[in-house]
């Protein structure tokens, strides 16, 4: 129930996200004022209409897909571009924070980070949630969502419940805007809800 005006990649990973980390809308405002703390039936004024950019979100079926594993399944090359742009497996032996594949491979105390590692590390990752990965990037969801955008091609999902009910789950605080946020050209990447509005988006 507390005011905002910007989404923040830091808040992330702190609640049950069922569809994976990410910043979760509603087109249901007894849903919405529900989570803001007013109950389903009263109303808080830190709910907030938007408008979103969907061109690339990818379209779920609530009924059938209950997590992000069931509607996303990546091969192990793709895990590899994945685990690649996360920077704490970079970390070499000296790194103040230890690199999270010195839990993994006796050698790399020897040897540091190495190729083979990401390779042997993608396949045993195969066929699991890409939701584990984020474990990789040592809470940096930020970097995590925007390695899983680069490496699907989607912003997010749009999970349709049935009876005209639907969510959406964002990766990128960039494709939300407040209704009445006020246009410029420069702030179109700003997570800030007011600094700049698209055109024909729907509202949720």
């Amino acid at each position: 129930g507390s005011e905002f005006d910007a989404f923040d990649y830091t808040y992330l990973g702190e609640g049950n996200d069922q569809y994976g980390p990410g910043f979760y809308l509603t087109d249901s405002s007894g849903q919405a004022n529900g989570y803001a703390g007013a109950g389903i039936q009263g109303e808080s004024n830190t709910v907030i209409p938007v408008y979103t950019k969907n061109t690339n979100l990818l379209k779920v079926d609530g009924k059938k897909v209950s997590n992000l594993g069931e509607a996303i399944e990546l091969d192990a090359g793709q895990i590899r571009q994945i685990l690649e742009k996360a920077e704490p497996l970079k970390r070499n032996l000296d790194a103040e924070d230890m690199n999270p594949f010195g839990d993994r491979y006796e050698s790399f105390w020897s040897e540091g980070p190495q190729d083979w590692m990401f390779d042997e590390l993608a396949q045993d990752q195969e066929g699991r949630d890409p939701h584990e990965l984020v474990d990789f990037f040592d809470g940096d969801m930020q970097g995590y969502l925007t390695a899983l955008s680069d490496v699907t091609g989607y912003d997010g999902l749009e999970v349709q419940f049935g009876d005209g009910l639907y969510n959406q789950v964002h990766w990128k605080p960039s494709n939300m805007r407040s209704v009445n946020a006020q246009f410029d050209s420069e702030k179109t990447d700003s997570a800030n809800l007011s600094d700049s509005r698209g055109l024909g988006a729907p509202a949720l």
